[in-house]
C-alpha cells in the first residue's frame, strides 16, 4: 500500500497566543487575532557560531512552555532558540521537556526566570468535519498572517508501528507556518500545523494537515506530549503451539529516536505500556556526540567518567530503560537487549549521563513486544 508523506513545511514559526473566553463562546476573528497578536512570537534557531538556522512558529500553553512541530527543533547544529515578540521583547529557549517523533509535536521550556504574559488555551475536544478553523503563524517570514478554512476530513494512518492522527483544513499555510497553532472560532486550539501532503504530482488543491492539539497534555505532574496510540493490527494470533516461535517473533515493533541533548533532555516516552512479566526485546543503532565530541554509540563509553549518570556501573552514554515515571529501577540496554518486565507502567528510554547540555544526536531505537 502506498502510503502518502506529509512534508514539513520547513521555514518554521512560533506562535505565542492567549485566549480567556468562556467555553462555548464564539470570538469574532479580529477580536481573537487581536488577543492573540500581544503573545505571539518569531522563532530564530541558531548553531553554535551563532548563524541563523531557520525561522518558526509555536505557542504557550503556560507562562513559561510552548508547543511547536518537533521536527522544528531535530536538527544536531542547534544551539540556541530565540522568540522574539512584537513590542520588540525575546525570550530563549532553555530545553525540550517533552516530545514525540512520530505525532510531531514538542513542548520546549524558556530560560529560568523567563515568562510571558500570557498563554493559550487548548480545546477540550477535536473539531468535528466541516467546523472553520483559523491559523495564525509566520509563513515565509510573514509574521502573524491570519488564514481561515474549515477542517476537511479527520484522518488516521498506521505508521512505524503507531496510529496518527490528523486534521485535514482548508486553511493557507506555507513555509514557516510549521508549528503554528489552529484555532477554533471560541479561540480555543484544537491542532499545530505539521505540513502539507507532498506527492510530486503537481497538486492543484493543497492538501494541509496539523496534528490535534488533544496530543498534548497538562496535568498535575507537568506538561507532555502523548504518543500516539500503538498499532495493533499486526500482531500474530497463531495458536500453532510453538512456544518458541511464538516467543521469538515479534508480535508488533514500534520506532523510537531517543535525543541526547542540546535542548532535548530527559526520557523518551514510547507510548508502549507493558505489564509485568512481558517479554520485550530492544534494538539501538546510531551514534551520539558527548560533551568534548566524545562519540557514543548505543553501548556507550566506559571510559568516560559521569559520577552523576543514573546507572553509574554502566558505560556513559549508553541506552537505558525504565517502566513507570515515578520509578529509578533503570534497565542497561546498550546495542540490544531481551527482557522480562518485572513492572507494569510506560516503558522510558534515555541516555545514561547527568549533564545532557552539551550533547548532540539520536539513537534510532526499535522495541519488539514478542508476546502480549
Amino acid at each position: 500500500m502506498k502510503t502518502a508523506r506529509y512534508a514539513p513545511v520547513l521555514a518554521i514559526a512560533f506562535i505565542l497566543l492567549s485566549t480567556a473566553r468562556a467555553q462555548g463562546q464564539a470570538i469574532d476573528l479580529p477580536d481573537l487575532v487581536e488577543k492573540a497578536k500581544p503573545a505571539i512570537a518569531s522563532i530564530t534557531i541558531y548553531d553554535g557560531d551563532s548563524k541563523p538556522l531557520g525561522s518558526a512558529t509555536g505557542f504557550f500553553i503556560s507562562h513559561d512552555l510552548f508547543v511547536t512541530s518537533q521536527h522544528v527543533l531535530n536538527s544536531e547544529e542547534i544551539k540556541s532558540v530565540r522568540a522574539a515578540f512584537p513590542d520588540g521583547s525575546h525570550f530563549y529557549a532553555d530545553r525540550v521537556i517533552s516530545w514525540n517523533t512520530h505525532n510531531d509535536l514538542a513542548i520546549v521550556r524558556l530560560m529560568s526566570g523567563e515568562r510571558t504574559r500570557s498563554y493559550l488555551q487548548l480545546s477540550k475536544s477535536e473539531p468535528r468535519v466541516g467546523e472553520k478553523v483559523v491559523v495564525i503563524g509566520n509563513p515565509r517570514g510573514l509574521g502573524w498572517t491570519v488564514s481561515e478554512g474549515i477542517v476537511s476530513a479527520s484522518r488516521e494512518s498506521a505508521e512505524n508501528g503507531y496510529l496518527v492522527r490528523r486534521l485535514q483544513i482548508s486553511a493557507d499555510i506555507s513555509p514557516g507556518s510549521s508549528g503554528s497553532p489552529v484555532f477554533n472560532l471560541r479561540g480555543e486550539v484544537v491542532g499545530v500545523i505539521e505540513g502539507a501532503l507532498a506527492d510530486g504530482q503537481g497538486l492543484n488543491q493543497r492538501l494541509n494537515f496539523a496534528i490535534p492539539s488533544s496530543y498534548i497534555k497538562i496535568e498535575p505532574s507537568g506538561a507532555r506530549i502523548a504518543p500516539p496510540a500503538i498499532d495493533f493490527s499486526d500482531i500474530g494470533t497463531s495458536n500453532d503451539g510453538d512456544k518458541s516461535a511464538r516467543d521469538t517473533q515479534p508480535k508488533f515493533q514500534i520506532n523510537v529516536q531517543v535525543h541526547s541533548g542540546n535542548i532535548h533532555n530527559g526520557w523518551a516516552d514510547t507510548g508502549l505500556t507493558v505489564r509485568r512479566g512481558q517479554r520485550l526485546r530492544i534494538l539501538a543503532t546510531g551514534r551520539i556526540s558527548l560533551r568534548k565530541g566524545r562519540l557514543s554509540t548505543p553501548a556507550g563509553l566506559s571510559h568516560v567518567v559521569d559520577t552523576e549518570k543514573l546507572m553509574r556501573g554502566e558505560p556513559t552514554g549508553a541506552l537505558i530503560a525504565v517502566v513507570g515515571d515515578n520509578n529509578d529501577e533503570f534497565i542497561f540496554i546498550g546495542a540490544g537487549r531481551e527482557f522480562v518486565t518485572t513492572r507494569a507502567g510506560r516503558l522510558f528510554l534515555g541516555v545514561n549521563e547527568w549533564n545532557l547540555s552539551d550533547n548532540t544526536g539520536a539513537y534510532s531505537v526499535t522495541v519488539e513486544v514478542l508476546y502480549w
